[in-house]
């Protein structure tokens, strides 16, 4: 294996540069994000913000202008938030999600955890 420092290439129009420690795009962010029509002013809530699917996620609605919450453990709300742009973090291990998002919906969810209960983030989506 051989590591190689590359310069930081510049943004071209129409594109978003994404930062990440490893090459690869995992479709379900772009996909999931582009079929929910993710856009300027929403509400998207990402789960798992630091990990592999939900890291693209956060970084790619938050392209699309949207205001981007997401759940991480404690070592990485600042990661979530200051490297990947998150306008929110919420700590899964001493907050309940749903609890903070009740008073104020979301417009999308993006869970790639899965497990969980899946009304839980839909009872949190706000009525259009």
């Amino acid at each position: 294996m051989k590591i190689v420092q590359v310069a930081i290439p510049k943004r071209k129009p129409g594109e978003v540069l994404i930062k990440t420690h490893a090459a690869g795009v995992n479709p379900l962010d772009w996909k999931s994000l582009e079929a929910a029509g993710v856009h300027e002013g929403q509400r998207v809530l990402i789960h798992a913000g630091a990990g592999g699917v939900g890291s693209f996620g956060v970084q790619l609605a938050k392209a699309r202008g949207a205001h981007v919450i997401t759940t991480a453990g404690p070592r990485n709300i600042d990661f979530v938030k200051q490297e990947l742009g998150a306008d929110e973090a919420i700590d899964y291990t001493s907050t309940r999600f749903e609890d903070v998002l009740k008073a104020n919906p979301v417009d999308v969810v993006v869970d790639p955890m899965a497990g969980r209960d899946p009304t839980l983030c839909v009872e949190l989506i706000r009525d259009v």
